[in-house]
């Protein structure tokens, strides 16, 4: 007996253990009765970030089955929001908000374990604040739960090098686009945070973003390396930037690889530009035209332009780029170019110690104009044209074409002309004979600026002359008559006779006096 209590136990206990095992997990709701199911959300606030998909999380303790339930998801405010609603087995959002329209869903797959969350897509700044997870058809009284959804936006920190104050270099930060309110600080390499240059600068934007800005002056380190680093608590979010600060010997002038080209009457830009990029705000930028006498172009110091010594050629043409001096940007521009402005020209910065403070920009400057096309006559069965093309420079290239591309042997060399200005006019002829287009183009070309015009002309077809075999009748009267006098001299001599003849009877008709009407009615009444 003593054993078999011990073994009747065992039994009991793994026969209650197998029947909680298959009793667990799915329930139905009549297993416990609406009244002692629960809905459930999240403890703590959801956090996201503008744009993202996420999932307010709502479920039914136990896991019971709500495929057949009523769902419903509202936004507490200060009017209540339909933000999603499941109904007879399916989605029913006919008085759902439109500012959620095509971006709530539930987990459908999900409901029979009495998962009930809520997918948001696309989440911004305005969806943040409280959400209701409410299933009317529990009798519990325990049938909603709040969910805390909180909205935040972040970017990275932009560094850059501000210039120079005393001994030190003065660093830039700024990021926007912040929310909420972020803070800043600048840290050394070691991690060290570093006194700033006073408070930083705060704005928010009409979307409500903030951006924020810091300054700090730093002095050479050994590794001259320093972060900036931008947070969020409430959001749980962090952005750094580090930047190196080149000492003043590393910093170098940079031009153009290859020379500007140009055309007379353009606005053009000589490149220059300090690496790494230094705020060059507060340095000394010189240009200057390296010729027999070294010409000053343009002149920045002291935060502005100082032009009192300038090339009067130059008065009112030039100008830097004063939003990109502090991204180390010292180009020049020079507009309505000239001839006489090529040449090249030196960017030169003083203040700085390094080896390379200078470079040479080389600037080209060409002319051009349209070809201009005509016929001028006739030669052995074809017709010759001229191209003529004024004001180029350097001189160009002139040759003709067929339809097809083809270059056509021209009748001798080009005819060239400079004129005082310096500009080429180049003129060339061409016979042509007919072809299934009687197209032809003039192409003048100048390699050296890259640049090329054409104009196409179009032939004629000749008016064909009269075969001998038309009739006489259809050609016209003075030709006619050039062609009867040249070719029958007999012909001649016989309309002359005829002519005197006729001119001599017309004499003797005007000697006898002409009878007036009463001398006729005389002579009739005499005959009667």
């Amino acid at each position: 007996m003593e054993r078999t209590c011990p073994l009747l136990l065992l039994l009991s206990t793994l026969v209650y253990c197998s029947l909680g095992q298959s009793g667990a997990g799915i329930y139905d709701e009549d297993s416990f009765g609406s009244s002692g199911v629960q809905v459930v959300g999240p403890a703590d606030q959801v956090v996201a970030l503008a744009g993202d998909d996420i999932i307010l999380p709502c479920s039914l303790k136990p896991s019971v089955n709500a495929e057949d339930m009523v769902v419903e998801w509202t936004r507490s405010n200060l009017r209540k929001e339909n933000v999603h609603l499941y109904s007879d087995g399916r989605d029913s959002n006919v008085e759902q908000v439109p500012s959620y329209s095509g971006r709530t869903s539930m987990f459908n797959e999900e409901l029979k374990n009495g998962n009930v969350s809520l997918k948001l897509t696309r989440v911004t700044l305005s969806d943040a604040g409280s959400y209701m997870c409410f299933i009317p058809t529990l009798t519990s009284q325990v049938k909603e739960t709040t969910v805390q959804l909180f909205v935040g936006a972040v970017s990275q920190p932009v560094i850059s090098i501000d210039g120079t104050k005393d001994w030190g270099v003065v660093l830039r930060c700024e990021s926007g686009g912040w929310f909420p309110e972020p803070e800043m600080e600048w840290l050394d390499s070691s991690g060290t945070i570093l006194p700033a240059d006073g408070p930083p600068e705060r704005h928010r934007d009409s979307e409500g973003l903030y951006t924020v800005r810091r300054h700090v002056t730093v002095n050479q380190t050994d590794t001259n390396r320093f972060t900036c680093r931008v947070q969020q608590q409430e959001i749980n979010h962090m952005k750094e930037t580090e930047i190196h600060v080149p000492g003043s010997s590393e910093v170098q002038v940079v031009g153009p690889a290859d020379p500007v080209v140009a055309l007379a009457g353009d606005d053009i830009i000589l490149p220059c530009s300090l690496k790494p990029n230094v705020n060059a705000e507060n340095m000394v930028v010189r240009w200057t035209r390296l010729n027999l006498k070294s010409e000053v172009v343009h002149r920045y110091s002291d935060g502005r332009d100082s032009n009192v010594d300038q090339s009067p050629s130059y008065r009112n043409r030039t100008s830097v780029f004063n939003e990109e001096l502090k991204n180390g940007n010292v180009s020049l521009k020079l507009t309505r170019v000239t001839l006489s402005d090529a040449g090249s020209y030196r960017c030169f910065i003083p203040t700085l110690t390094s080896q390379v403070k200078e470079t040479t920009v080389q600037l080209f400057v060409g002319a051009v104009s349209q070809p201009v096309t005509s016929i001028i006559g006739t030669k052995g069965g074809g017709v010759v044209l001229k191209c003529e093309s004024g004001g180029w420079f350097p001189e160009p290239e002139m040759e003709w074409l067929d339809s097809s591309g083809t270059i056509l042997p021209a009748d001798g060399p080009p005819e060239r002309h400079r004129d005082s200005e310096g500009l080429y006019t180049v003129r060339r002829h061409v016979t042509v004979n007919q072809t299934d287009t009687n197209r032809f183009t003039c192409r003048v070309q100048q390699q050296e600026i890259n640049h090329m015009k054409e104009t196409e002309i179009h032939v004629p077809v000749p008016t064909p002359i009269p075969s001998p075999a038309v009739p006489v009748l259809s050609m016209s009267l003075p030709r006619l008559l050039c062609s009867l006098l040249v070719g029958s001299p007999y012909l001649l001599v016989t309309i002359i006779l005829l002519v005197k003849y006729c001119r001599s009877r017309a004499q003797g008709e005007t000697r006898v006096p002409r009878k007036t009407h009463q001398d006729q009615l005389g002579d009739h009444v005499e005959e009667e």
